[in-house]
């Protein structure tokens, strides 16, 4: 009965490993793609396909966010979730310093919730 019930909870562990890393890097991928978009045209970021592509890194944000909230400390989550909405709004109102620093910060949270979520010595212990 032990033997199952480790092998039960290394199985959910090793699960949750595998969500998160590949999650949250299919959103820095999109971030990175976003940040390459609003640098092709500096003037004009609020175009149909940039604001397409900020809705679809949201999206994707909303979309997993119950399961992230579960899974990772709520205040990283919070700012993450803070930092894509501020893409998408900033997106809209062609600002794109702002953008351009919104897309850089969600690609380095996504970074660092990777990071966070895959096992070290200093989390295990």
């Amino acid at each position: 009965m032990v033997i199952l019930t480790a092998i039960i909870i290394i199985g959910a562990a090793t699960a949750d490993l595998v969500y998160l890393d590949k999650t949250f890097g299919k959103m820095q991928a999109e971030a990175e793609t976003m940040l390459v978009m609003i640098e092709k045209d500096t003037e004009h970021i609020d175009s149909a396909e940039n604001l397409a592509k900020a809705l679809e890194i949201e999206e994707l944000f909303h979309k997993n966010s119950r399961k992230f909230q579960a899974l990772v400390h709520q205040i990283l989550i919070n700012d993450l979730a803070f930092k894509v909405v501020a893409l998408t709004a900033h997106v809209k109102t062609n600002d794109h310093k702002m953008a351009v620093t919104d897309a850089m910060q969600v690609i380095e949270n996504c970074r660092l919730l990777k990071d966070f979520s895959r096992p070290h010595l200093t989390n295990v212990l």
